[in-house]
């Protein structure tokens, strides 16, 4: 028989969950303010510090506190070299897609049915479910529709291989990660050509996509009408 003292909550151990309650909800409430501009003003100035508060941040964002991902890598973009900045960038993605895909896993099949009442277009994923578990997350991180932690929820509850996962939203999520560095570091200057390319880039990345998935719509809709067998209708 297990020890009952196993399930009473330390004091050390209540603090934590205070303290990391306390967080969250100081970013609910100020996520309005939560700008680049903030962010870059009160984010330590030593660089090891400041590299270590935007992974916090990042940490925070998959827990879905309400902060945005590209306010993030347009941040690191601000504050670091675009070299050190789009590899920050790469690590906070991996922390805060990493989050709510265990969160999903742990909860199970059990979270679909909640995720897919709140996020309707989830609904198409169960109509026309995918094989790879690796393409299935890059098609969904490079669309970009939907929320980072809804996505990781579901994926996670589905039993995708977290390692598929991770390397389908690293690669889903990489020109995003580049794109917003680069017009951070140029934020300064929205009308210069490496601001504008790098816009028009993840720009054109989302529309590819959105092409991409139209035409493979279409595509197995002339399928399943090709395969679908001739019915006779009878008239009296």
């Amino acid at each position: 028989m297990k020890n009952s003292s196993e399930n009473i909550i330390s004091p050390g151990q209540l603090a934590t969950l205070s303290l990391w309650f306390a967080v969250i909800l100081f970013c609910l409430l100020s996520r309005k303010d939560l700008t680049v501009d903030n962010i870059v003003r009160f984010t330590p100035g030593h660089r090891t510090l400041a590299a270590l508060t935007m992974l916090a941040l990042f940490g925070l964002k998959g827990a879905s506190v309400g902060l945005s991902g590209n306010i993030l890598y347009m941040a690191d973009g601000v504050m670091f070299a675009l070299p050190e900045a789009v590899a920050l960038n790469v690590l906070g993605t991996a922390l805060m897609t990493a989050i709510p895909y265990f969160l999903g896993r742990r909860a199970g099949a059990g979270m679909l049915d909640k995720l897919t009442r709140r996020y309707r277009k989830l609904e198409l994923l169960r109509e026309a479910p995918c094989r790879s578990g690796f393409l299935l997350t890059l098609f969904l991180r490079t669309l970009g529709l939907l929320p980072c932690e809804p996505v990781g929820l579901y994926l996670g509850a589905c039993g995708v291989r977290f390692g598929d996962y991770m390397k389908g939203t690293l690669l889903g999520l990489f020109p995003a990660a580049v794109a917003f560095a680069v017009m951070g570091e140029y934020l300064s200057e929205p009308l210069s050509p490496p601001f504008l390319a790098a816009a028009g880039i993840q720009t054109g990345t989302s529309l590819c996509t959105v092409a991409a998935v139209i035409f493979r719509r279409r595509k197995q809709k002339q399928k399943q009408e090709r395969n679908r067998p001739c019915e006779k209708s009878t008239f009296s």
